[in-house]
């Protein structure tokens, strides 16, 4: 999903006919940019994992008592 992403935005840019330099700074970016919210997207499926291993049981326990 991610090189077909940049390989778009890549085509884009040769269109407008945009620097070398300028091309990889964007791509460079978007790359940063994708790594930084697939993090993010990882860290809250961790913790919403983390939530149903430890929070569902007890709440079920609660329930139960």
């Amino acid at each position: 999903m991610i090189t077909t992403h940049v390989s778009i935005v890549e085509s884009k840019l040769r269109g407008t006919s945009v620097p070398l330099g300028e091309d990889l700074k964007c791509i460079i970016s978007m790359m940063i940019t994708m790594t930084t919210a697939v993090k993010i997207w990882l860290q809250y499926v961790l913790s919403a994992m983390q939530f149903f291993i430890w929070g569902t049981p007890h709440v079920v326990l609660s329930n139960v008592l």
